[in-house]
């Protein structure tokens, strides 16, 4: 019994310590898969601060789009039909550290005109490197 308590509190400590690694986290489902765009403390101490007194980002919005979209093709299938929508400047943390979060949207489906818009959103660090996915299976409830 011992042993099991023991396990069981080492698995929690694993699992939080896990989690606490990361500083933000965004999340993206498309076509039965989940993309976690999870941001360490380590890769955010490498990107230059946005300072109060700087007029612009590091990194240009215009850049951020291209690099979002240049991993956009690597993610997912005819990713030039997708098209950009929103350009979102998120502050993570408290020492002047800045992402961007890109959204793009996908093409309908053949004569389909409504319904919910299928999103996709790359973060982009401000040392211009776009966030890696962790991709997984997502199943969505009644399937």
């Amino acid at each position: 019994m011992k042993r099991v308590m023991m396990c069981a509190v080492a698995a929690a400590l694993l699992a939080a310590n896990a989690n606490a690694q990361f500083c933000a986290s965004h999340s993206s489902y498309y076509d039965g898969k989940r993309y976690d765009f999870n941001i360490t403390h380590p890769q955010l101490d490498e990107t230059p601060s946005w300072t109060e007194d700087a007029e612009s980002p590091p990194l240009s919005p215009r850049k951020a789009i291209a690099l979002a979209s240049a991993c956009l093709s690597k993610l997912v299938p005819n990713a030039e039909k997708w098209r950009f929508a929103v350009l979102h400047l998120d502050p993570v943390g408290n020492k002047g550290k800045w992402i961007y979060v890109v959204e793009f949207h996908a093409p309908h489906p053949p004569g389909v005109f409504d319904g919910p818009v299928r999103t996709m959103n790359i973060v982009v660090l401000m040392n211009g490197n776009p966030v890696q996915p962790v991709i997984s299976k997502y199943k969505l409830l009644g399937d």
